[in-house]
């Protein structure tokens, strides 16, 4: 059964126009390029009757994720943020990121969190406590359901986890275990967090 479907144009499609409230919009495609794990589209959004481009769109498909289940390693993830963040961050007058996968709450869900857990620890530093279960709670009253599974919530203590032994390298040349007093993570079962809502 399908869930979402192929919502961008791809070169030999044309563009694709969507009726909104006042007009048309055209999102007319620019360019595919293939990286490992993803690929990157871009397109130009233009309201039809204006012929003046409102915005450019950088589409990220990351591919190596699989339907069900996890990916076996969480570096690609993490990298495939920090390109998405890179670009955010190089836009002046850059738009929200829109996250979104077949069914818009496990791994969209899986990704938002661990998003948000890497930004809370570049903000507030390595030795901030990190709440994995009150973040994917607090999430959760803006998206009901996010974070599926109990394989995408070890995913993302996994990520995080990673993360934070990168950053420890990274600054002091050497990898501390996250178990190491410097990091506090809190935790929750799995059926404490997905079944006591």
């Amino acid at each position: 059964q399908g869930k979402c479907v192929k919502y961008w144009p791809e070169e030999c499609d044309g563009d694709l126009e969507i009726p909104v409230y006042g007009g048309m919009l055209k999102v007319a495609y620019v360019s595919t390029k293939e990286h490992g794990d993803y690929t990157l589209r871009e397109f130009e959004l233009t309201k039809k009757i204006l012929k003046v481009i409102l915005t450019t769109i950088y589409h990220y498909h990351y591919t190596s994720w699989p339907e069900v289940f996890v990916p076996k390693d969480p570096e690609p993830i993490l990298s495939f943020l920090d390109v998405i963040n890179d670009k955010q961050e190089s836009l002046e007058e850059a738009g929200p990121i829109v996250v979104q996968c077949s069914a818009g709450i496990g791994r969209t869900g899986t990704v938002i969190i661990i998003d948000l857990l890497r930004n809370q620890i570049r903000l507030q530093g390595i030795n901030c406590d990190i709440d994995i279960p009150q973040a994917i709670q607090k999430a959760r009253s803006y998206r009901s359901g996010l974070v599926q599974s109990e394989s995408q919530y070890k995913f993302i203590y996994q990520a995080i986890t990673l993360y934070v032994e990168i950053l420890n390298f990274m600054h002091q040349g050497k990898v501390i275990m996250v178990h190491s007093f410097c990091f506090n993570f809190f935790y929750l079962s799995f059926s404490d967090l997905f079944f006591s809502l």
